[in-house]
């Protein structure tokens, strides 16, 4: 072969090999285009999520959907936020990719999506692993929420990735406040009384039958009086309002079981305030003993409804409907918790008749 058909040959072999080269690149090119855009979890049956686990390198939750609804499993089924995780499902449903790009063990470090349980990771380069199961406990995502960018406008998206791929996307749907710990998804309103229904809120102290005070209204009237306290003098309307709307809601911290708390919390002797609606509900609760946890005080309480009476000392028929039943039910487990409350929130149920009265003038009175 002559050398000028062989060059010319070389020069074919070497443009093929080039326009093959560059539509491999342009097909790849497409191919990782078509992903911008798309939902991170298209193919995911969201109807079918039964179980949403939670987990960082120091603490996990997981919540459970059961026939009365979403429970928190460490804190034996107690009521979860059903509109947090509403939040959380909808944040993932429309979770669309803005770019995507392979893992390394620089890039995992940096941006942090290290899966937990690697006691060899520094803390700061583990991820907040989320893992959605059905009904069977079988996987239906299951992800690794990394950092969020950051950019001029304060955020820029979120760093994640499938748990058992090498492929980051940049997601534009903020998670980084996605919380482990089980109390932040607890049901936090405990009770949520109409105030506008109270008919009267009684303290009582221990086992004592007398109240120290009664805050009673006739059916149809807009204000209080004072009542089984030997205290007179005008009522301060918003001391009153404070006593009488603190189920309105009455807003828990956390929650431990009734029957095994895991620690000695005596409510002998505790102050107990009773309040009655038009309709001769009954809500009891018991404040018992204050702790303090990271500077701030706390206490427990316990909590029970009773339903209302006829003449015959039985209990007055209702009607049931799905929607009341799911409410009575909610109810008939008051009793099995313990409720921990906040400081502000003890501070609402007011011990010293004197100061739900107006102080005389020129005397500045008692602070509660």
């Amino acid at each position: 072969m002559k050398s000028r058909t062989f060059l010319i040959l070389l020069v074919c072999v070497a443009l093929l090999a080039a326009v093959a080269f560059f539509t491999l690149r342009s097909e790849e090119r497409d191919t990782h285009d078509r992903t911008l855009g798309q939902p991170v979890l298209a193919d995911l049956p969201f109807d079918r999520i039964d179980k949403i686990r939670i987990a960082s390198s120091r603490e996990r939750v997981e919540l459970v959907k059961t026939l009365r609804g979403w429970g928190v499993a460490q804190k034996k089924g107690y009521p979860a936020d059903f509109a947090k995780i509403s939040d959380l499902v909808e944040k993932l449903q429309k979770m669309k990719i803005g770019k995507r790009f392979s893992v390394d063990p620089e890039i995992r470090n940096r941006l942090a999506l290290h899966p937990p349980g690697d006691a060899s990771t520094p803390e700061e380069s583990v991820a907040v692993r989320l893992t959605l199961l059905d009904e069977e406990n079988r996987t239906l995502a299951d992800l690794l929420i990394g950092n969020a960018r950051s950019s001029e406008t304060g955020y820029g998206g979120q760093y994640l990735m499938h748990f058992d791929q090498d492929t980051v996307f940049l997601a534009d749907q903020s998670l980084k406040f996605l919380e482990t710990e089980p109390a932040e998804w607890i049901h936090r309103k405990a009770v949520d009384l109409d105030a506008g229904t109270i008919r009267s809120v009684a303290l009582y102290r221990g086992n004592t039958a007398d109240p120290v005070y009664r805050l009673e209204r006739q059916q149809g009237d807009t204000g209080f009086t004072l009542a089984a306290a030997a205290v007179g003098g005008t009522l301060e309307a918003g001391k009153v309002d404070r006593v009488t709307e603190a189920l309105s809601p009455l807003r828990i911290e956390d929650v431990l079981p009734a029957e095994d708390p895991g620690r000695d919390i005596s409510f002998e002797n505790a102050d107990r305030f009773e309040f009655r609606t038009e309709d001769g509900w009954r809500y009891t609760i018991e404040l018992g003993p204050s702790f303090s946890r990271q500077e701030e005080t706390y206490t427990y309480a316990r909590v029970e409804k009773s339903a209302p009476k006829n003449e015959d000392s039985k209990t007055v028929p209702q009607e049931t409907t799905e929607e009341t039943a799911a409410v009575n039910s909610a109810d008939d487990e008051l009793g099995r918790w313990i409720y921990v409350i906040s400081n502000w929130k003890n501070e609402d149920f007011i011990r010293d008749p004197k100061q739900l009265v107006k102080a005389p003038d020129g005397d500045l009175g008692s602070e509660s």
